[in-house]
């Protein structure tokens, strides 16, 4: 029986035990208590974002141009820093004299997705100044990157994967005598990121794809959305595109080779989706 062209009750009462089926087989993936195999789930394909490739390998990374974030296990928007820096601190901070690790300065900033730091260090000897990202999703410090200092204030830059964060940290490594470093002139922006793609390898079902519903687990704002094109023949021909997830969707080509493009949406430069996974039920 096809699922869509029925009464609006019938419909809802097909439609949303399959939803929710699908978002505990995400929730089982995100988990890693097993992987979601195709011999247990001939009609659905199931995955979680652990690394770039997807937990159960259905990603093609070549296709894709979405970001994956490790931290928080989750695909976003691709994005390059702004061009202008949206917070600065330029007083001074130090630790030390020490042999040991220290926090040379702290710069607490409104929440924001961020991918770039700017700040002039130095210190009393040659070493390393690290700095960490404060992430509020995950809610934990993450490493960034380091740079090596000398006696006198020099410039350096540290780019990266965009963070969504609310302070950024300065720290002084481990030496072998007692070392002072300092830290001034701070400069962090925002990321500005611009529309992209999930794109799926292709799946061979046993059956022809006649209708299909996605489901994800994600975040989004009200300047962002995730939606879904799709492709029955191998990703040849999408003939559905935009499609909103939850909805069951009519495939026009009837064909056995299914290929998903989820597709991050921002309106808001600095803002974008964030997906941790997805499950889409054929029949």
């Amino acid at each position: 029986m096809s699922l869509t062209g029925g009464s609006g009750s019938e419909e809802k009462d097909v439609r949303y035990p399959v939803i929710n089926m699908l978002k505990s087989l995400i929730g089982i993936t995100l988990l890693k208590e097993s992987g979601v195999s195709d011999l247990e789930y001939p009609y659905a394909q199931v995955d979680g974002f652990s690394d770039s490739n997807g937990y159960n390998n259905t990603i093609d990374t070549g296709n894709t141009t979405a970001v994956h974030q490790s931290n928080t296990e989750a695909y976003i928007c691709q994005s390059s820093p702004e061009s202008t820096a949206s917070f600065s601190d330029l007083s001074e901070g130090s630790c030390g004299p020490s042999t040991s690790e220290c926090t040379i300065k702290t710069v607490n900033i409104t929440e924001s997705w961020i991918s770039k730091i700017v700040f002039d260090g130095k210190g009393s000897d040659n070493f390393s100044i690290k700095v960490e990202v404060y992430d509020t999703m995950s809610s934990q410090w993450v490493y960034v990157g380091e740079a090596s200092v000398w006696t006198s204030y020099s410039t350096k830059t540290i780019t990266f994967t965009p963070i969504k964060s609310n302070k950024v940290r300065f720290i002084k490594g481990n030496t072998g005598s007692g070392e002072t470093a300092y830290v001034k002139n701070v400069y962090i922006y925002k990321a500005e990121f611009s529309n992209s793609v999930i794109q799926t390898n292709s799946k061979t079902f046993a059956v022809n794809i006649a209708e299909a519903m996605l489901v994800y687990k994600g975040e989004n704002t009200s300047n962002t959305s995730i939606t879904f094109d799709i492709s029955t023949d191998g990703g040849t021909t999408f003939e559905k595109t935009g499609q909103n997830a939850e909805e069951v969707i009519s495939c026009d080509n009837d064909n056995t080779d299914l290929v998903i493009k989820i597709n991050l949406n921002t309106t808001a430069t600095n803002e974008t989706p964030v997906i941790y996974g997805y499950a889409v039920q054929i029949w």
